[in-house]
């Protein structure tokens, strides 16, 4: 007779447990709208100044980076970071007011 792995015990229990938990997380924050507030202060801050500051700062850091370990990659991961920092709210929010 096999024994199971216990990694892979934990790993089924996981998927069980999201499998069951998975309905009633769906629904939560549907009904009521006790959320709505800190979604909105958080989408009015990433969209705002503080959204814009992050977004040079990872331009910035990502250039000097890049420039440091005279790599493109610290750059283009900066630039890949100020272009989320800038749209992401707005595909963010996109996302969850669709309604199918």
């Amino acid at each position: 007779m096999k024994r199971i792995n216990p990694q892979w015990a934990v790993v089924v229990a996981v998927i069980l447990l999201v499998a069951v938990l998975s309905p009633v997380m769906a629904l939560a924050g549907t009904a009521d709208t006790e959320f709505q507030p800190l979604f909105q202060k958080f989408l009015d801050w990433v969209s705002g100044y503080l959204g814009k500051t992050l977004a040079v700062a990872a331009l910035i850091g990502g250039l000097f980076m890049g420039i440091i370990r005279q790599s493109p990659i610290p750059a283009v991961a900066g630039v890949g970071a100020a272009i989320f920092a800038a749209y992401g709210p707005v595909v963010i929010q996109g996302l969850i007011g669709a309604t199918f």
